[in-house]
């Protein structure tokens, strides 16, 4: 869960296409860990991104992502 949330700091969420490229993971792995995540609390999905893809958003990184300077509000 934290490689996720780490992959997340950035832009304060990820998609599985950036876990796949950045992290190597498979769609399985993707989909359980992204899963625990939300039924955590952890996490929120987004299913209406531009591209279709679902982000998962960490509410905790926003605030970060936007303070160290990636104010690309097309993201949000």
């Amino acid at each position: 869960h934290t490689t996720a949330m780490v992959c997340a700091q950035e832009k304060g969420f990820v998609t599985a296409s950036v876990l796949r490229t950045e992290l190597s993971w498979d769609d399985t792995r993707i989909e359980r860990v992204m899963n625990l995540l939300l039924q955590q609390g952890m996490v929120w999905a987004d299913d209406q991104t531009e591209n279709g893809e679902r982000a998962y958003w960490f509410p905790s990184l926003v605030n970060i992502a936007l303070e160290t300077g990636d104010d690309d509000e097309d993201d949000l």
